[in-house]
C-alpha cells in the first residue's frame, strides 16, 4: 500500500498577495549576471529553506536551485531600506510600515 505511512499536511489558506505586472523586476536582481561585492552568495542566508520551499511547493510550482537565493537578496534589500527609512524618520525602532514594496 503505498502512501500508507504518509502525513497529511493541514491545509492553510494561501496568504494574499500583491499582484504585479508581468514588466515588474525586482531592483536589487537587475542585472544580476553581474557580479558584485556584497551579492547574494556572501550574504548570510536569513531564510529558512524548507519552509520557503514548502511554501512554494503550496502552488505547484518547482522550486529552482537560485530561488532562495533570489528571495534572500530580496530580503536583505527590503532590510536595509527599512532600516533606512526609520533613520530617515528619526528612529531606530523597524516598525511593519516602513517595509514598502
Amino acid at each position: 500500500m503505498r502512501g500508507a505511512g504518509r502525513i497529511m499536511r493541514r491545509s492553510v489558506e494561501p496568504a494574499k498577495y500583491q499582484v504585479l505586472p508581468e514588466s515588474h523586476t525586482w531592483p536589487i536582481l537587475r542585472n544580476s549576471s553581474r557580479v558584485q561585492k556584497g551579492d547574494s552568495m556572501s550574504k548570510e542566508m536569513l531564510l529558512v529553506g524548507s519552509k520557503a520551499k514548502a511554501a512554494l511547493k503550496e502552488h505547484d510550482v518547482n522550486v529552482g536551485g537560485d530561488a532562495l537565493d533570489g528571495l534572500n537578496e530580496i530580503l536583505h534589500h527590503a532590510i536595509e531600506q527599512a532600516a533606512k527609512r526609520a533613520s530617515q524618520n528619526g528612529r531606530k525602532t523597524v516598525r511593519s510600515h516602513d517595509f514598502i514594496c
